[in-house]
């Protein structure tokens, strides 16, 4: 089987799934993709809950409130928080995915935040997506899922409920035209 890795690229499912499956209209960004498998975060489903009432509950406080809200990452591990933010550091549990973006899981980045010391750019997301060795190259063979190049501004900067949009416009197509198709290119 030819090697695919995925580290610092978008998925988007090309069936688009049912409509009550978290994979339908998701863009996912993978953070780590080898012979062990592979893990990704979703980034364009929010919860119902605010990123300031996490650090509030967490006793992070002087957190201003920009309305941002912590994403459904994905069905493995949903009690887990996982931060995207630019300019990775290094954290105690930090995974630099691209010169532009980590993903951290440990505490100690909440103590940076609390201490005005937190990355420039941030996504919450509690839960990931993930696959086992091999599973996501023969899920991409098979069509399931269109890669796209990965963009920072994409994750960070542009509204949740337009970024599979932006991403498909980006890189040359139309997300209507897509959805429900299913075939090679």
């Amino acid at each position: 089987m030819k090697k695919i890795d995925a580290t610092n690229h978008f998925l988007m499912a090309t069936s688009g799934g049912s409509s009550s499956s978290l994979f339908a209209n998701s863009i996912i960004y993978i953070c780590r993709h080898d012979e062990s498998g592979a893990f990704g975060i979703i980034i364009n489903k929010p919860s119902k809950t605010r990123v300031v009432e996490l650090l509030k509950s967490l006793k992070i406080s002087g957190i201003k409130d920009q309305g941002q809200m912590i994403m459904h990452g994905g069905p493995v591990k949903q009690e887990q928080v996982f931060i995207l933010h630019s300019c990775p550091n290094d954290y105690e549990v930090t995974i630099k995915v691209g010169d532009e973006i980590g993903v951290t899981l440990s505490r100690d980045i909440l103590t940076a935040i609390a201490e005005k010391r937190a990355p420039e750019k941030m996504l919450f997301a509690c839960g990931y997506a993930g696959w086992e060795s091999g599973q996501l190259e023969e899920e991409i063979i098979e069509n399931s899922w269109l890669v796209l190049p990965a963009a920072a501004d994409i994750i960070f900067d542009i509204p949740a409920p337009i970024r599979l949009e932006e991403a498909t416009r980006r890189f040359g197509f139309e997300l209507d035209n897509f959805s429900g198709m299913k075939g090679h290119a």
